[in-house]
């Protein structure tokens, strides 16, 4: 009986060379799920759909993404002209209609002011001041008027200025995360950057 014990409390101890290579194995697959969801995971909590994936939303805020978008007096494509936007607009939506001449819906400005949501990104501020440090390496930092590369510089950012984040678009712009910044945490927002390693 003692020997047994000791058979099965050895067996226990060192486990056989059968039962080793079982054990890299399933370390070596865990250790390979955990570094193909570190990789894929998108930076900042923004997701990376296409835009025609997203419909425009009531009650939710949106910034224009292009120059000189029209602004309608009804969801229509084929409706009347009231004003037009650029880059940088930004604005809550009231309401949203399926008219004609949009992928993604239209989305009510004010009254009967409607805006295309294929010009649009949704944006989603954040409740409390995020502060980060620009990293950038040999140059300086794009602050853009709006959260895309095709909109105007406004200005630029050394390595290691301190910044504040209020708002972050919900999805990918030109393959970016975006952000609203500040130089202050109650200051003005002075434009629009790219996040993805640029922010830390």
């Amino acid at each position: 009986m003692c020997g047994d014990t000791w058979v099965s409390l050895v067996s226990w101890v060192m486990p056989s060379r059968k039962d080793v290579l079982r054990m890299k194995k399933t370390v070596s697959m865990c250790l390979a799920l955990v570094l193909v969801f570190c990789l894929a995971a998108p930076a900042f909590a923004a997701t990376n759909p296409a835009p025609a994936d997203r419909l425009v939303n009531a009650n939710c805020t949106y910034v224009v993404i292009a120059k000189d978008v029209n602004i309608r007096s009804s969801a229509s494509s084929s409706s009347n002209i009231v004003r037009k936007e650029s880059y940088g607009f930004q604005f809550h939506a009231n309401a949203t209609s399926t008219g004609p001449g949009s992928s993604r819906g239209w989305a009510l400005v004010q009254a009967g002011q409607w805006l295309s949501g294929d010009y649009v990104v949704k944006v989603n501020f954040q409740t409390s001041t995020v502060k980060r440090t620009v990293k950038v390496t040999g140059g300086s930092l794009n602050v853009r008027t709006g959260p895309t590369t095709d909109a105007p510089v406004a200005r630029t950012l050394a390595n290691g200025t301190t910044v504040y984040i209020d708002y972050i678009t919900d999805y990918y712009v030109n393959g970016w995360a975006w952000a609203r910044i500040k130089l202050s945490a109650t200051g003005a927002s002075i434009g629009w950057t790219v996040m993805n390693g640029y922010l830390v």
